[in-house]
Formats: structure tokens, C-alpha cells, sequence
């Protein structure tokens, strides 16, 4: 966001978090248009197949997996699977009942401290109904509005209580005369981002402490905090990790969600902490790169930093969650080391795929929706 004229655009982040949150429509038009001349036909085809398959991928999915071009087998493409699919496969492979942990960030974190791991060091929680958790309670709008103008408060993260995709995420720095600098050097008075806090997230905000990025890191990404995110398989008392991918935002940005302009996507061994597969998103579409875009750091066979760390640190986590089969991680790579920031319910899996380029139902993902009773047909089991 500090790449934005207004990092606190209130109608642009209502409507991007609509659109984000929202599995798009397909068009066969729309292949038809990207598909190259000679494959329109057999892409169009593939589509269809793929569309209303298991996988039940969307026309723009189709395109960002790179299907398009005809180079991938119908065997491999059977393995990837839309965000249509993997809302259908939540509701078969995980509890409903635990769905609250992972989207209530205040009650993850109360968990997570209470099994002893480490996550951000919370600061005040923003919450008309009185939930503090312990925590400086903030409970309307005067009070948000003195804390926010104390200067012995900043620097502080900011985010949604029940927020999705670090929309609304953003950093306060310090106080410039009556104006707050937000992202580092956006000026806002204190009435308008209490305005923003109250139209983006009614049900309330937390405030953190600023994460400081691991060392390694802080050429790549300045102050913003790289993260991997570890899809975990968990079912019947095992644990393992299905996939890992390093999430790197841009210089300047406060979060690594892909969207965000120049962020980049590494696939990472989860044995060994090397990076194997780079992608970035740019005006041609989705890219594999080997090198850093901006910095033209090789990033290509680099071991990330205390990764054996952050991997313990995960996998003692996902134990607690035991009625979540399949959990997405959000781990921070910071200077105190390997922090917990959030963990999804089931998650966007679009991303290991992306950053892959191999589907997520392979053999081990296909034993979990067997095992918990899906019985439609599946590529790998």
C-alpha cells in the first residue's frame, strides 16, 4: 500500500476486498481471445473439460496457471483445483466448528499464546463489544481516536479483527505535527483513519508492535516482513507439510500478498529451505524468473534464513488445530525469528500452485478428500 497515493482509500479496499473475495465468472470468450493461433480450439476444449471437472477451475485461473498455451499434458491440468473446488473441499476435510480460530485473529492469537508460540506482540485491540483478551481495550471511537494521537503508541501495525488478504493492513510510523504518517509517509489526521478503521472493519482492529525483517531479508524487501506460507496436511494426530512457498512484497509495501504491485512468489523445498521456482506478476501476465526483479538477487537455490526454525515452530503450531485437516501458514521470517501471523482454513491453495506450477492434488491431498468422504472423482486417488 505505501506504493499508493491514498494507502487509506476506504472505497478502493471496500471494493477490492469484494473483488478478491469473489471467485470470478468463466468466459470461453475469454480463452478464445488469450489462447494463441493454432490452440484457440484445443484450449477452448481443455477449458470446458477443466471447468467442469473436479478441479472446476475459472476461465482466469485457466490463463494464470498457463494453460493456455497448450504445453501442459490433460493429466497434469486434472491436478489443479480452483478456488470453486477448494471451497467445496473445505467444507468436506475441515470441521466447520474450528472455523473461528482462523478467522478471528484476536482468537488466534489468545491460542497461539496459550500453546506457548510465538506471534506478534499485541499492543490494543479496537472492539465496541468489549473484547480485549487482556489487551488496552479500545471500545469507541473517542478512545481509538486518543490512542491514535498518543505518540508513545507508534510505531504500530494495524489490521481487521476478521480482515482477509491484509486488506486494511497498514503501519502507523510517527506523528508530523497533527498529522499521522501512515506507511511511512502518507500524512492523515487522526479523525480520518479512525473513519477508515470504523467504515473497513466495524467488527475492530488490532494493534501490534512492527515486526523488524530478518536481516537477510532487508535488501530484498527494506522494512517489509518476508513470510512462507506452509500448507499442512493434518489427519488423524500426523502432520506434514504439503508445500511451502516464500511470499516476498515489495520495497515500500507493509504486507506480501500477491496482488500488491511487485510482490514475488518462490516455491521452496520443504525438506531443505532452498528456493527451486520464482514467479512475478507484470503487465505480460504471470512470469518465472530466476532473479529478483528489482534487486537482481539470485534467488534461485537460496536457503532461507532459520527455516528449520520456522518449520519446528509450524508444526507444533498445526498439532493444536487438530480439527482443521488442511491449514495454511502464515510464518514471519523476522530479527527475533520465525514469527506466527496467521493461519488459513484450507487458504488460498491458488498460490502453492501458481508458485509451483504443479496442481495440488497429488497423491497425498487426494488421500485427505477420500479419507474424509469426498466421492467424486479425483486424479490421484
Amino acid at each position: 500500500m505505501a506504493n499508493e497515493a491514498h494507502p487509506l482509500d476506504l472505497e478502493r479496499h471496500l471494493n477490492l476486498r469484494k473483488a478478491l473475495s469473489t471467485v470470478s465468472s468463466s468466459s470461453v470468450l475469454t480463452i478464445w481471445n488469450e489462447a494463441p493461433a493454432g490452440k484457440k480450439i484445443s484450449a477452448v476444449l481443455n477449458f470446458l473439460r477443466l471447468r467442469f471437472g473436479t478441479g472446476k477451475l475459472s476461465s482466469n485461473e485457466f490463463i494464470d496457471f498457463g494453460f493456455c498455451d497448450g504445453q501442459h499434458s490433460l493429466d497434469e491440468m486434472r491436478c489443479f483445483a480452483g478456488k470453486r473446488a477448494q471451497q467445496a473441499f473445505n467444507k468436506i476435510y475441515n470441521d466447520k466448528t474450528w472455523y473461528a480460530a482462523t478467522k478471528h485473529k484476536l482468537l488466534f492469537d489468545t491460542t497461539m499464546k496459550g500453546a506457548g508460540l510465538p506471534v506478534p506482540k499485541m499492543q490494543a485491540i479496537y472492539d465496541r463489544k468489549g473484547r480485549g483478551a487482556g489487551y488496552p481495550l479500545l471500545t469507541d471511537l473517542d478512545q481509538l481516536n486518543s490512542y491514535l494521537n498518543d505518540a508513545s503508541n507508534h510505531p504500530v501495525f494495524c489490521k481487521p479483527t476478521t480482515g482477509l488478504l491484509s486488506i486494511g493492513a497498514f503501519r502507523i510510523d510517527g506523528i508530523d505535527g497533527d498529522k499521522l504518517l501512515v506507511n511511512g509517509s502518507h500524512p492523515y489526521s487522526a479523525d480520518e483513519v479512525v473513519n477508515y478503521i470504523s467504515k473497513l472493519s466495524p467488527k475492530g482492529y488490532l494493534f501490534q508492535s512492527v515486526l523488524k525483517p530478518h536481516p537477510e531479508f532487508q535488501s530484498l524487501t527494506g522494512d517489509a516482513i518476508a513470510s512462507a506460507r506452509f500448507v499442512i496436511l493434518n489427519f488423524e494426530g500426523h502432520a506434514e507439510i504439503h508445500s511451502c512457498i516464500l511470499k516476498l512484497p515489495a520495497k515500500g509495501e507493509v504486507a506480501d500478498n500477491f496482488w500488491r504491485p511487485g510482490s514475488v512468489l518462490c516455491n521452496v523445498d520443504p525438506l531443505s529451505g532452498e528456493i527451486i521456482r520464482c514467479i512475478c506478476k507484470n503487465e505480460e501476465g504471470i512470469t518465472a524468473i530466476s532473479e529478483h526483479p528489482v534487486t537482481s538477487f539470485k534467488m534461485m537455490g537460496y536457503q532461507l534464513p532459520d527455516f528449520s526454525d520456522a518449520t519446528e515452530t509450524v508444526m507444533r503450531a498445526a498439532r493444536f488445530l487438530a480439527g482443521i485437516k488442511v491449514q495454511s501458514w502464515d510464518v514471519a521470517f523476522s530479527d527475533q525469528g520465525p514469527i506466527l501471523l496467521e493461519v488459513n482454513f484450507g487458504g488460498d491453495l491458488n498460490l502453492s500452485q501458481l508458485a509451483s506450477g504443479q496442481g495440488i492434488m497429488d497423491s497425498s491431498f487426494c488421500k485427505i478428500l477420500r479419507q474424509s468422504g469426498f466421492d467424486g472423482q479425483l486424479p490421484n486417488g
